[in-house]
């Protein structure tokens, strides 16, 4: 009970007991013990899609002199993990946080990947518990705020995976391919190597502490190497 009290007052709404909540915090190491502990993942994959419609919904009505290049851009970089990693530390949602006895628990609240995982995973659990509307109303009051914060300062230049593909696409009319080629480190430490090609040649290759993170890496280099060819 304590926990669902805490969680709603820094979510700002009267949550119900709810095991989905708990599970939203459970990350899938504490799966290792037993393989019917549920964990996060599913209800990450579900929150992902619900936060991507309302920020969809939000740059539309914001920005009504975008087109569907410049509103993609706005899109990745506020559904990237280091923006949602920012707002699940806004709520405070780290020290919910559920891991297998024998990982380091600060090392995993410090991640990034896995601090974003939590907001993406709380989203999936609010859209099935609370319903899309309400879910939908209180994320998009959550986005306003951070749209407001971000967009006067933002450089879309660092999108170095929207630019990469806008270049391949006018000019071959392909979209690149992104292969995770090698995974290495402890769990709460993952090193993913991506690499990028288009149809079947070698552009780029970048390490990152998550996919998303290493394909930026890999589309940079793949950047600079088309630019430097010009």
């Amino acid at each position: 009970m304590e926990f669902i009290s805490t969680l709603s007052q820094r979510l700002g709404i009267a949550l119900q007991e709810s095991p989905l909540y708990e599970q939203a915090m459970t990350h899938k190491s504490v799966s290792k013990d037993s393989a019917e502990t549920l964990n996060n993942e599913r209800l990450e994959y579900l929150g992902d899609a619900v936060i991507g419609l309302v920020v969809a919904d939000i740059l539309y009505k914001f920005f009504p002199l975008d087109d569907e290049g410049n509103l993609s851009r706005k899109r990745a970089s506020l559904v990237n993990e280091t923006t949602l990693s920012k707002v699940a530390a806004h709520f405070g949602l780290q020290d919910f946080l559920r891991v297998h006895h024998s990982q380091s628990l600060e090392d995993f609240k410090s991640n990034a990947r896995i601090t974003a995982s939590l907001f993406e995973a709380l989203v999936g659990a609010l859209y099935l518990e609370i319903g899309f509307m309400e879910t939908f109303q209180w994320l998009h009051h959550v986005y306003e705020n951070v749209v407001t914060v971000s967009f006067s300062e933002h450089d879309f230049s660092s999108d170095y995976k929207t630019r990469f593909q806008e270049k391949i696409q006018s000019q071959f009319k392909v979209t690149p391919r992104y292969e995770t080629t090698e995974v290495s480190g402890p769990d709460h430490q993952r090193l993913f190597t991506v690499t990028v090609t288009v149809n079947g040649v070698v552009y780029g290759t970048g390490q990152g502490l998550s996919k998303k993170n290493a394909a930026q890496e890999a589309a940079k280099m793949a950047l600079e190497r088309m630019d430097g060819n010009e």
